[in-house]
This record gives structure tokens, sequence and C-alpha cells, in this order.
């Protein structure tokens, strides 16, 4: 008989409790027993709790990767910045391009974001590598948005301005390079 692991902690904590009722059946010592017992439950109970609080925590990062990346594959500005990049046209409007700092700055946040999560933990590198790194790496490379980001840092006077980008962008180009791509 093969019993699911999900519900393994929950079989558990009903023979235990099934196995305390017994026991102070048939026994005189059922107060040690019912306080042996009520000590197990609860700990088997927290075990419980622990794993459900685990697989929520699974299952709403799973939803939050899936809505960023519906986001960023559904967003029309992103999909027009993807489409000219590719082709090597030009992006901003000041160099003939159709769009403006703040697209740019809407098309690059999402990979500053990206490196924000994966500092922070909330998603790996795996996984922005994968969806993601072929449009990081092509941004980096990208001879305006490298401009654009340099005069950003400079007008503002503050080189932390898409940092996380950098930081994200590098890891991206190491690992194409390692791999000999």
């Amino acid at each position: 008989m093969k019993i699911d692991k999900k519900i393994l902690p929950y079989v558990i904590a009903a023979f235990f409790i099934l196995v305390i009722i017994v026991a102070t059946l048939f026994s005189s010592y059922k107060n040690e027993i019912i306080n042996a017992g009520i000590f197990i439950t609860t700990v088997i109970l927290a075990l419980v709790g622990y794993i459900q609080l685990e697989a929520l925590r699974v299952q709403s990062r799973a939803d939050f990767l899936f809505r960023f990346e519906n986001e960023f594959f559904h967003d029309e500005i992103v999909q027009e910045i993807m489409v000219v990049i590719d082709e090597n046209e030009s992006l901003l409007k000041k160099n003939g391009g159709k769009f403006t700092g703040y697209d740019l700055d809407n098309y690059i946040g999402y990979f500053e974001s990206m490196g924000r999560y994966e500092k922070d933990g909330i998603i790996d590198f795996e996984f922005i590598d994968d969806i993601f790194g072929h449009y990081i790496f092509q941004a980096w490379q990208n001879k305006e948005i490298s401009d654009y980001v340099d005069w950003l840092r400079e007008d503002m006077n503050d080189p932390r301005y898409y940092e996380f980008f950098q930081k994200l962008a590098k890891r991206v180009i190491d690992k194409k390079n390692n791999l000999g791509i």
C-alpha cells in the first residue's frame, strides 16, 4: 500500500490520536498518557502546519513568477522594444526611434526588478536566465540602452541607477561565456 507523501503527516497524526485513545481506555496511567498524547499530537500538528505553509509558499511563488512572466511578454511596449532591439534599429525618439525614456525605463525596469528579486531570494537566477536571459543580454549589449543608463546615472548624479540590471546582465553574460555561447 502506497501512501501519498502529502497525506502522510495526517495519517500519522490520526494514528497517534487513536493510539492515545486506546491506551487511555486500558491503562491506569490515564493522565500521563493523555499529557504525552497531547504533546505528541501538538508536535505532529505543528509539522502539518509547517508543511502546509511551505506548500502555500511554493504555490505563491509559482503564481508570482507566472504573473511576472505573463506581464513582461504581454506588455505592448516591451514587445515593440524587443523587436527593435532584435532588428538593431534606433530605440529613442532623439535617435530616430519611436520610444521615450519612460518607455525604455519600463523595459529595463523589468530587468532591474528581476535583479532585485533575485538578490532578495524571491526568484532564482536559473529561472531568470532560462526565461529572460536572451532579452537581458540583448538589452545590456544595446548601445542606446547602455548610453541611456550612463546618461541617467550622470544626470541624476547617482551611479546606482539600474545597478541590479547591470549585475544581472553581467551574470548572464558570464554564464554565456562560460558555456561558450
